[in-house]
This record gives structure tokens, sequence and C-alpha cells, in this order.
């Protein structure tokens, strides 16, 4: 029997091998399959800028009160298993350890994976007025820039409005950042509305925790 079992296993691994071509070109580079993002994992973080570096350097919110920085509603892609599509996706095994039979078959590059979709549109409202000129029913689109960072590419900071002028492309990583100090000092919270076309999500709506804003 323990013979039987050997040869099985012997005989599953030089199938394998091929697969694999350790000598020949299957073994890649390939082509980047797409991800479709069906989900973010959102939430709001403190922002501030060195001016060295295109993305904001983000941080909790103490206390739920903004103490230092701007506001920045931070959104990151996840894919359908689930995972952010962070710059190590790609790494991530496609199958359970489990079925790994043979480990060194995985010296072989593995298929990266890249998020697909166009912004179409992107509101922020805010549960409390914080703004002249605007109340909680109106779009404070015009009061946030937008950075992005992709997989293979460098961050990028604009003003929303012009981002989404287009071509607003996806990006596997969004920060909202409110540009403009409120009139008051208040509590809210902030609802983003997400649009997205050629892509498995269509729309996303994420409302943060409340947070204190300070007046200057």
């Amino acid at each position: 029997m323990r013979s039987l079992l050997t040869a099985c296993f012997l005989a599953t691994g030089l199938a394998l091998l091929p697969a694999c071509g350790l000598t020949g070109s299957e073994c890649g580079p390939f082509e980047p399959p797409t991800s479709p993002v069906v989900d973010f994992d959102s939430r709001a973080l403190a922002a501030t800028q060195d001016p060295s570096d295109s993305w904001p350097r983000l941080s909790p919110i103490e206390d739920d009160t903004l103490t230092e920085g701007h506001l920045a509603i931070y959104m990151q892609a996840l894919d359908a298993r689930r995972a952010t599509l962070g710059p190590d996706a790609s790494a991530r095994p496609s199958m359970p350890a489990s079925w790994m039979l043979l480990p060194t078959a995985h010296a072989c590059t593995p298929p990266s994976i890249a998020a697909i979709g166009t912004v179409s549109d992107l509101r922020i409202y805010s549960s409390t007025p914080l703004f002249d000129g605007y109340a909680t029913t109106d779009n404070l689109a015009s009061l946030f820039d937008i950075a992005v960072r992709d997989l293979d590419g460098p961050a990028r900071v604009a003003p929303l409005e012009t981002f989404l002028s287009g071509p607003a492309e996806f990006a596997r990583e969004i920060a909202l950042i409110l540009t403009e100090t409120p009139n008051t000092t208040a509590e809210a919270q902030f609802t983003v509305e997400f649009r997205q076309e050629d892509g498995e999500l269509e729309r996303y709506t994420f409302t943060t925790n409340p947070v204190v804003l300070r007046s200057e």
C-alpha cells in the first residue's frame, strides 16, 4: 500500500511539472489578469502632506476628533476574493496551501492582479452643515482633493472635480482629502457615493464614523 501511495504522489508531481515549464517559456511573464473590484475597505483618517511625496501620510483620528491635518476618507479596493488589491496582491497563492503538492513549482512568476473600471461619479455629503452655502443635501466634491495610487504607477493628487472630468481611471487606493476648514466646530459624518463603469461594482456607498472637525 505504501508503495502504491508513493507511486501516485510521484505521478501527480510529474504531471504538474510541465504546467510550470521550469525550462521553457510557460512560466511567464504573464499578461496581468483583471480582477474586478467588488467592495472597499473604507475609513476616516487624518491626512498630512509631505511636500516630497504625492501620497498623503494617513493616520488614525484620535478620540474621534481631528486635531491636526485634514480629514481624509480612505478607500482601498477589494477584489472578488475579498483580498485588498495591495502591492503584494500578486504574491498571494491562487489556491489553498493544502493543494500545493509541489511548492517548488511556484518558482514560476505568478500572474499579477490588476483592478479594472472607470470612476463615473463620486459624491460626498455631510450630516452637518459645516460650510457656508452647503446644506446636508449638497455634494461637497468641490471641497475635496483626491489622491489615487495604482499597482504599478506613481501616486497623483488632483481636485476631485478635475479628476472626475476624466479620464477617471480606477485606482486601487483612493484618499478623499477635505481642503476647506469648517466655519464652526461640529461633529459630522460623511457619506461617499461611488459609481463605477466597466466593473462588477457599479455603486458603493459608505458613511464614516462621527468625527469632530474644528474651525480655526
